[in-house]
């Protein structure tokens, strides 16, 4: 082999290499490093609670307080509250227990924690009384629904001394005194489960009802055919009417009503815990609070009205 054809192969091995080089430091591997805002789902304590629905709660049943939830993820704590009725609701308290022991502490039922507002307190004393309580600069987010029935929080667990385990129990407040608990004995919690260990990936954070009122309402946009499968009749022996149909999403009510004749002297009447309303056929809603009966706008958002004059 001549000098001249060393040569030509060590160019050609350069070139190689210089190829190489470039694939390498453009080449992207195909995982990445998870970092600490990667490792799990972001949840928004903004009280709307549709981030939760593929998390079990860890109580649920009648009463004042349906359901409660928690679990801890990357180093925080996520809480949620969902009432039936937000009467007699002002404020919440929601109590932690971290160090096992339901004996000692806030009215020596264990509580080593509280949170209320969006204020968490340490329990320093030993005389079981309030005065023990000692507020803390902990960062707590949290959300409140519009109507007041779902409450949603979050908080570092540094905040509590990152216990192994965390024992929670939840009450309503009116008039500064609990109304409501969760459970319904004082010194009882639950625990408060990893994410792993409550989430699914089925939708089972709401209710046979919830769940087909939910994917009702996420199907509506004013085409009728859908509320066939909705099982929510409540027709009264009237002879104008055929069937009544309503569900709620939590966030909006959606209703349907099949008349004879759906005549400007049709109404709907609806309760709720502040006030009753009355819709009308042409869409005007009427509320009617302390007898005082007001025109909240016409027509209503969203109202809809069949060309036969009988939806």
């Amino acid at each position: 082999m001549t000098i001249k054809d060393i040569m030509r192969h060590l160019k050609k091995a350069v070139a190689f290499f210089a190829m190489l080089a470039l694939m390498l430091s453009m080449w992207q591997p195909v995982y990445h490093p998870v970092y600490a805002d990667e490792a799990g789902p972001a949840f928004e304590m903004d009280g709307n609670g549709e981030d939760w629905h593929h998390i079990t709660p860890i109580f649920s049943a009648g009463g004042i307080i349906t359901k409660l939830s928690a679990f801890t993820l990357n180093g925080t704590l996520y809480g949620k509250m969902e009432l039936s009725t937000s009467a007699n609701f002002d404020t919440w308290h929601i109590y932690f227990d971290t160090d096992g022991d339901t004996t000692n502490h806030l009215y020596f039922t264990g509580a080593d924690y509280l949170l209320e507002t969006d204020i968490l307190y340490v329990y320093k004393g030993d005389s079981g009384e309030w005065d023990g309580l000692e507020g803390m600069s902990a960062v707590v987010q949290r959300g409140l629904s519009s109507d007041k029935k779902t409450l949603e929080f979050s908080f570092s667990l540094e905040d509590i001394g990152n216990p192994e385990k965390i024992g929670i129990h939840a009450a309503t407040v009116s008039n500064w005194a609990d109304v409501a608990d969760c459970p319904a004995t004082a010194g009882e919690y639950l625990n408060v489960p990893t994410y792993e260990e409550v989430y699914s990936d089925e939708i089972v954070g709401l209710t046979p009802q919830e769940l087909e009122a939910y994917l009702a309402a996420k199907e509506f946009a004013g085409s009728k055919n859908q509320w066939g499968s909705i099982l929510y009749d409540a027709v009264n022996q009237n002879s104008n009417l055929i069937a009544l149909k309503a569900v709620t999403d939590r966030e909006n009510l959606y209703i349907h009503a099949d008349t004879k004749v759906l005549s400007n002297n049709f109404s709907v009447y609806i309760e709720t815990d502040s006030a009753s309303y009355e819709l009308k056929a042409n869409g005007s809603l009427f509320r009617t609070r302390d007898g005082k009966r007001i025109d909240t706008g016409t027509p209503i958002k969203n109202y809809y009205k069949a060309d036969s004059g009988r939806t």
